[in-house]
C-alpha cells in the first residue's frame, strides 16, 4: 500500500472525505510526529520513500526536494504555494498541486468581520466593559462607506457580494476586470492609487508576488485618509509591518486587522501587540472547518488523480512539468 503524508496539524484529528477518498483509492495515510509546522528536517525525514504529500505551509526549498527523490506530488492545502520553489518541482518532474476556490467564502467572511470588528470598535468597548466602564459614544457606520478591494479575483468578488449586502459602496483594483460582475455588483474599477485615496476600508487579496512585496508601505501608506483601516487576509509579506507600525503611531490610519505577517508567526515583542485599534489572527481566515475539509479534499483529489494517470489541469500550479511527470 502506497503512501501519503498528511502535513497540516488540524488534520490529524479530523475526519472526513479527504482520508475516504484516499484511503479507498489504496493510501495509508501517515502524519508527522510532532503537530506543528515541519522544519526542514522534519520535511525530509517524514517524505522519506513516499510519493505525495498534503502539504502545509512547510517549505519546500531545493534542499528538501534534492532530498527526496522518490516525491512526485506536492499538493497544498491552501490557494497560496509561496513556500514552494516551483522552479525547482518542475527541474524534479514535481507536480505543484492547489485548491484553487475552496476557501473563498472562508476569508471573505474573516473580511467582512473585520470591517464590522473595526467599524463599531467591539474589542474596545468589551475590554473597557470587563473594567468596569460603560462606553456608550457612536461608532460607525459600514452602510455607505467605501470599501476598497486590492485583487477582484475570486475572493475579493466573494467579499464583494457581502460588502453589498452592507449597503456599502465598492471600488477596486486589478489587472484584469470582469465587466460583467462589475455591472451586476456595482463595482467601480479604478487604479491602485485611487483605490488607497478613496476607501474608508482597504482590504487586500493578491498572491505573493514581486509585484505585490511591501504594496502597503510609507509612501503608499501617505495616500490613505487617516480615518481609514487596513485589512490584510492575503500573504504577509504585502505589507510592510514597519511603515504600518508608524502610520498607527502617527494616527495616520485608524486601524488595521491582519490575519498574515511576515514572518509568521509574529515575534513575542511585535510593536503592533500594543495598538487596541488593530486586530490580530493567525492566519486562520481560509481555514475555517468548512473550507478545512474542502482544502484537505482538494488536496487529496489531485493526488489519486495524478496517481491514475489523470491530469486535474485547473489544480496544477506548475503545468509544464507534464512531460517530465511520471507517477
Amino acid at each position: 500500500m502506497q503512501k501519503v503524508l498528511i502535513s497540516p496539524a488540524p488534520l490529524a484529528t479530523m475526519p472526513g472525505p479527504y482520508r475516504d477518498i484516499l484511503t479507498e483509492s489504496g493510501f495509508e495515510l501517515v502524519f508527522p510526529p510532532r503537530r506543528a509546522q515541519m522544519t526542514e528536517a522534519e520535511t525530509i525525514e517524514s517524505l522519506q520513500g513516499l510519493k505525495a504529500v498534503v502539504a502545509g505551509s512547510e517549505r519546500y526549498t531545493p534542499k528538501v526536494l534534492d532530498a527526496l527523490p522518490d516525491l512526485k506530488v506536492i499538493a497544498r492545502v491552501g490557494v497560496g504555494y509561496d513556500a514552494v520553489n516551483i522552479p525547482h518541482c518542475t527541474e524534479k518532474g514535481i507536480v505543484v498541486a492547489y485548491a484553487p476556490g475552496a476557501n473563498n467564502q472562508a476569508v471573505a467572511e474573516q473580511t467582512l468581520m473585520a470591517v464590522l470588528v473595526l467599524a463599531k470598535s467591539l474589542m474596545t468597548q468589551d475590554a473597557a466593559i470587563r473594567q468596569g466602564l460603560w462606553p456608550r459614544q457612536g461608532y460607525l457606520p459600514v452602510r455607505g462607506a467605501t470599501l476598497g478591494i486590492v485583487g477582484l479575483g475570486r475572493i475579493g468578488k466573494a467579499v464583494t457580494v457581502r460588502a453589498k449586502a452592507f449597503r456599502m459602496n465598492v471600488i477596486a483594483c486589478d489587472p484584469v476586470v470582469d465587466e460583467s460582475f462589475n455591472r451586476a455588483h456595482d463595482v467601480t474599477m479604478l487604479n491602485f492609487e485611487e483605490v488607497l485615496a478613496k476607501s474608508d476600508y482597504l482590504t487586500f487579496h493578491v498572491p505573493s508576488l514581486p509585484s505585490t512585496y511591501k504594496m502597503i508601505r510609507s509612501e503608499t501608506l501617505k495616500l490613505m485618509k487617516p480615518t481609514a483601516f487596513l485589512i490584510n487576509t492575503s500573504r504577509g509579506p504585502v505589507v510592510n509591518e514597519t511603515d504600518l507600525v508608524e502610520a498607527l503611531e502617527k494616527k495616520k490610519l485608524a486601524g488595521a486587522a491582519l490575519d498574515v505577517f511576515d514572518p509568521e508567526p509574529p515575534p513575542a515583542n511585535h510593536p503592533l501587540y500594543k495598538f487596541s485599534n488593530v486586530i490580530l489572527t493567525a492566519h486562520t481566515a481560509g481555514v475555517d472547518q468548512q473550507a478545512l475539509q474542502d482544502l484537505a479534499y482538494s488536496a487529496a483529489a489531485s493526488i489519486v488523480k495524478l496517481s491514475q494517470g489523470e491530469w486535474p489541469a485547473e489544480q496544477i500550479v506548475n503545468g509544464d512539468v507534464r512531460a517530465k511527470f511520471k507517477w
